[in-house]
C-alpha cells in the first residue's frame, strides 16, 4: 500500500503533539512494510530540493506561494494575517503542488493532518484524481482560523464574527472533499458535527504515542519526599501558564506554613508569555524554567516528576503531554473543559479543576504534593490509563481503516 501523509510541519519542524503523532504514525506505517511518503511545507527562506529518508519515511518540502512563511517567529500586523488566511483557504499554488506530486507518487490513500499554508484544497487536489482521503482532525481549523476558538483576549469564542462565519462556512464546505474525518475526542468530533461537517463517513480514534513504559523503571522513587510538578507545552495565556504561576505559588507558600515538604515547579516550553515564567522563576527557589524541550530532553523531565500540569483555558484536543505523563505512571492535574475534561474523566489518570481557577489549582496541587495514598492511588490509575492509548493500538486501528476505505470507496463528485 502507498500511502501520502500531508502535514504543514514535520519533524524537526515541530509546534506541538499533531507533528509528533504525525510522524510516529508515519513511522510506524513503514515499519509494517507500506510505501510512505510525507508531504510538508517548506520553509521559503531555506529552500532545498533534496528530498529525505527518516525511518523509512521520504520526506518533500513542497514551496507553494504564501504571503508569508508562518513560522519564522515575526509578528505580523492584523491585516496581513487577514491576506494570509484569506490566500490559504483558496491557495491555487499549493493546489497545483499538490496535484503535480500525487500525480508522481500514484498513492493509494492520501492521509492529511494540519493544513496550515497548503488550505483544503489539498483535499480537492487529491478527490479529482480519485484518490481516497482520511483526515485526522488535531485542532479547530475548520472552525476558526486562530485554530483555537479564542478570541483575541483569549476567552473562548462563543458567537462567531461575520468575518469567522464566512471561514467557517467555507471551510464546512470543503469538508465534503475527505472520505474519513477522524478526531482523537469525542468532544471534536461532535462540536464539528454540530457546526456541519460534511463528511460522510467520521469516527474517533484517540491518538497513541510511542511507548516509554521501559523507562519508568529507572524513574526515583522519593515517597514522602518534596514532589516536583511539570508544566510541558507551550507558554502562551491559553495554556492558563499565568493560572499556573500563581496556583503553584500560592500552594507552596501553604505547603511551607503547614510545615510540609514544599513541592517543586519545572516549566518547560517557548512562547509569548516565556518571560513571565522567567521572571516568577528568578523570585521562587521552588519553580525552575528549562526553556523549550523536545524529543530524547523530555525523558530526564518525566524521570524525575512526580505530576504533570496542563491548567488549559481552551478546547484541548488530546495533548501528548497527558499521554507521556501516563506511560510512566504520572497522574495529571488538568483543567475540566473540552476533550481534555472528557479524556481525564474516562481514564481517572488524574484530578480535574475548573478552567481558570488559581485556588482550585492550588488545592489539587497540595492534595498530590501531601496526601501519599492518594498520590499512589493516582499514579495506578495512571499505568491503566496509558494501556488505553498505545501507539501499537492506535496504528492497527489505523490500518484497519486504511484497509476498509480503499475496499469500500464510493465513488467521488469534484
Amino acid at each position: 500500500m502507498r500511502i501520502v501523509y500531508i502535514s504543514e510541519l514535520f519533524p524537526p519542524r515541530i509546534v506541538g503533539g499533531a507533528e509528533i503523532f504525525a510522524a510516529a504514525l508515519a513511522s510506524a506505517m513503514a515499519m509494517t512494510g507500506m510505501d510512505v511518503t510525507v508531504i510538508t511545507l517548506g520553509d521559503s527562506r531555506q529552500r532545498t530540493s533534496a528530498d529525505r529518508y527518516v525511518d523509512g519515511v521520504k520526506i518533500i518540502q513542497a514551496y507553494p506561494w504564501n504571503i508569508y512563511y508562518p513560522y519564522d517567529g515575526t509578528k505580523r500586523s492584523l491585516p496581513v494575517r487577514l491576506a494570509f488566511h484569506a490566500w490559504e483557504s483558496v491557495n491555487l499554488s499549493a493546489y497545483r503542488q499538490t496535484v503535480t506530486l500525487l500525480k508522481s507518487l500514484e498513492p493509494d490513500l492520501v492521509h492529511t493532518h494540519n493544513l496550515g499554508g497548503f488550505g483544503e484544497l489539498a483535499w480537492l487536489a487529491a478527490a479529482r484524481l480519485g484518490i481516497p482521503i482520511i483526515h485526522t482532525a488535531h485542532d479547530y481549523h475548520l472552525l476558526c482560523p486562530r485554530r483555537t476558538l479564542l478570541r483575541s483576549h483569549y476567552t473562548l469564542c462563543q458567537a462567531p464574527r461575520l468575518a469567522c462565519r464566512i471561514w467557517r462556512w467555507w471551510h464546512l464546505q470543503t469538508s465534503r472533499w475527505p472520505t474519513v474525518f477522524v478526531s482523537p475526542s469525542r468532544f471534536l468530533l461532535e462540536l464539528h458535527i454540530r457546526a456541519g461537517l460534511q463528511t460522510k463517513r467520521s469516527l474517533v480514534i484517540p491518538n497513541g504515542i510511542p511507548s516509554l513504559n521501559e523507562r519508568r523503571s529507572s524513574r526515583r522513587e522519593r515517597r514522602g519526599a518534596a514532589k516536583t510538578f511539570l508544566f510541558l507545552g507551550r507558554l502562551s495565556p491559553e495554556k492558563g501558564v499565568r493560572v499556573l504561576l500563581e496556583a503553584f505559588k500560592q500552594a507552596a507558600e501553604t505547603a511551607e506554613r503547614s510545615i510540609h515538604s514544599v513541592p517543586r515547579l519545572v516549566v518547560a516550553g517557548k512562547g509569548p508569555l516565556a518571560g513571565l515564567v522567567t521572571r516568577y522563576a528568578s523570585n521562587s527557589e521552588v519553580i525552575r524554567y528549562v526553556g523549550f524541550v523536545s524529543g530524547s530532553e523530555k525523558a530526564p523531565l518525566l524521570r524525575y516528576t512526580d505530576v504533570v500540569l496542563i491548567p488549559s483555558l481552551w478546547y484541548e484536543n488530546q495533548p501528548v503531554a497527558a499521554l507521556e505523563a501516563w506511560s510512566l505512571g504520572i497522574p495529571v492535574i488538568a483543567s475540566k473543559i473540552g476533550a481534555l475534561g472528557e479524556l481525564i474523566a474516562q481514564t481517572e489518570g488524574g484530578m480535574l479543576v475548573p478552567p481558570g481557577d488559581a485556588d482550585a489549582l492550588a488545592r489539587a496541587i497540595l492534595r498530590l504534593a501531601t496526601d501519599e495514598e492518594t498520590y499512589m492511588r493516582y499514579r495506578e490509575k495512571a499505568l491503566a490509563a496509558a494501556q488505553k492509548y498505545t501507539l501499537k493500538e492506535c496504528i492497527a486501528t489505523y490500518e484497519e481503516l486504511y484497509r476498509e476505505t480503499l475496499r469500500y470507496q464510493p465513488a467521488r463528485s469534484s
